[in-house]
């Protein structure tokens, strides 16, 4: 009898892209199990993405989307169609998910990624490279260009109408402080004042801003400008001090975006 040995995979070359180191760190774990997979590079910016992936060719990208300069989308609009790898987005922020896939990403993994859904995504790489066209990196391409420059941008509330006994009074979204869940809809805090607005609270968050606004709780919505400081307790809690005095809660799972968010803010 005669085996027959079955030619090696050729490793899958990657490109991690990540503004924090231990994101990055995390990342080449997670892919340090995986021999089939070569990391070529490890980049800080969309700066460096860019001139990593015009100078090695590399078969996938594993791009954050919130980074300092050039973000996610931008460096993929940056690509041309021909130099353009697989996109993997990494990122804490499940709301960008939609805008992920609508510019043609592989993948959208939410930190902390998981080691499963890592192996998913690679997967999938790997059996899109034998079958890649240039339709698919003209669409993604052009996706991403339009969603750079602002394309198909969402129109976000700007003022709000509540009854206030037989009034109704017209408020402006960017004098909210914050907003709390109260049953059914949402209490809004405007300078020591409360309004209910018979809203529910996931609907009114779709129709915030989020470079003004961010969930922190299941029943709570701050102001990202009159964020004044955050208190860390012993137990590992986190309170948002605003502007005004107020203190909210954070949950532990919206703790890492908000984290995040406030990390990118201050560094503007």
């Amino acid at each position: 009898m005669t085996v027959l040995s079955l030619p090696a995979l050729k490793p899958l070359r990657v490109v991690v892209v990540d503004d924090e180191p231990l994101a990055r760190e995390d990342i080449m774990q997670l892919l340090a199990d995986r021999s089939d997979v070569a990391v070529v590079a490890t980049c800080a910016n969309g700066t460096e993405a860019l001139e990593a992936v015009r100078r090695l060719q590399p078969d996938v990208l594993l791009l954050d989307i919130r980074m300092p300069g050039l973000d996610g989308f931008s460096v993929v609009s940056k690509l041309g169609r021909r130099e353009l790898p697989y996109v993997v987005f990494v990122t804490a922020f499940d709301r960008f998910a939609i805008d992920a896939f609508r510019v043609r990403a592989l993948d959208y993994l939410l930190k902390p990624v998981q080691q499963h859904r890592l192996d998913e995504a690679l997967d999938r790489a790997r059996e899109q490279l034998e079958k890649r066209s240039d339709d698919w990196s003209s669409a993604i391409h052009a996706a991403a260009n339009e969603q750079a420059q602002g394309g198909d941008a969402p129109a976000f509330l700007t003022e709000l109408m509540v009854r206030v006994g037989t009034r109704d009074i017209v408020l402006k979204v960017d004098e909210i402080d914050w907003i709390q869940a109260e049953t059914y809809y949402a209490r809004l805090h405007i300078r020591g004042r409360s309004y209910l607005y018979r809203e529910r609270m996931h609907v009114l968050e779709s129709q915030l801003n989020p470079r003004h606004f961010a969930r922190v709780h299941r029943s709570a919505i701050v102001n990202l400008d009159r964020v004044r400081e955050i208190v860390h307790d012993r137990h590992g809690d986190h309170v948002v001090v605003l502007s005004t005095g107020a203190r909210v809660k954070t949950s532990h799972q919206r703790w890492l975006e908000f984290r995040d968010i406030m990390k990118q803010r201050t560094r503007r």
